[in-house]
Formats: C-alpha cells, structure tokens, sequence
C-alpha cells in the first residue's frame, strides 16, 4: 500500500502492513488469534454500519493488535477503544479533533498496561503523521485528561500541522 511506504524504517516498501501483520502473528498462540479474529469482526461490522470503507482501518488496526499483542496488552482494549471510536463516527464523518482525543486515551490505556509511549509514535507513523511535530513528552496524566476535555483547546504545538494530516489520511478512509 503506497501510502505506508515512507515508514520505511519499520515497514519495509515492498511490504503491505496487512502482510507485515500477517507474518508477525502466525507464531501467536491459537488463542490470541482466536481474539484477534473476534476484534477484526466486530470492527468490521462497526464501520460497515457507518459508511466507512473497512479495508484501511483493518489494516491499521490489525498492525496495532500485532504490537500490542508482542507486548502483553490484551486484544480486549483493542475493542474496548473501537467501541468508543464508532460512537465518535456515527455521523458518517470523522471530526479530527475526536481523533486527537482517541489517540491520548488510548496512550494512557497503554501506559496503565506497562507499554511504551514509543509504540503510539509507530502507529502514528503508519497513519501518515509527521511525529516530529508533535511533542510526545506530555506523559502527565491530568494534563492528558484537561486536553481530553476540549480537544481545540490543546498544548500541542503542532496541532494545526497534525489536524491537517490527520485530515489527510482520513480522506482516504471515507
């Protein structure tokens, strides 16, 4: 998929994710798969009922549940934010600063789970963000909260620049 191939540095060119996924989980155990297979599933009909092309978002997703799984987070969060990313989409549109706030929950779900921050920067690298321009070194978790609350009113210093990239990967899910 072209559109991954700058993050070359951990997604090799000639690689899709759906086949870099693919290779990283058939030494997963049965019942991790078994979980997986659930995930995909019950996303797939979530965006299917919103309007929202799968494909794209399968493919991040299946990535993401690859990582998390290599570092003992169980799949259920996954879901657990999927659910809350679908209430999010049910207008048929994606409203950017929803994807803002997704993301910083998603990062304190990850450290109360002992997962690094670092692997946020890999996702997001995989969705087209340009991760240099976001400081990632606000790991406190009221200030992530108080940003939770009005996304417009964010510290990010880059928010314009990230709004728009966001924007940017999320016209090809649509």
């Amino acid at each position: 998929m072209v559109w991954f191939e700058h993050a070359s540095t951990w997604v090799p060119a000639n690689r899709g994710l759906w086949h870099w996924w693919w290779g990283n989980t058939q030494h997963s155990s049965d019942h991790l798969n078994e979980n997986a297979d659930v995930v995909v599933k019950d996303m797939n009909g979530m965006m299917e009922d919103n309007g929202v092309k799968v494909e794209y978002i399968l493919v991040m997703m299946k990535d993401m549940n690859g990582m998390l799984e290599d570092n003992g987070v169980k799949v259920e969060y996954i879901l657990v934010m999927m659910k809350d990313m679908n209430r999010l989409l049910e207008d048929n549109g994606v409203k950017v600063e929803y994807i803002l706030v997704m993301m910083k929950d998603m990062n304190g779900m990850l450290e109360d789970n002992g997962v690094k921050v670092e692997y946020i920067l890999v996702m997001m690298k995989a969705m087209g963000v340009a991760v240099e321009d976001i400081d990632f070194k606000m790991t406190n978790r009221k200030q992530w909260k108080e940003d939770t609350v009005d996304p417009l009113n964010t510290d990010l210093p880059s928010y314009k620049t990230f709004n728009l990239r966001i924007s940017a990967y999320m016209g090809i899910v649509l």
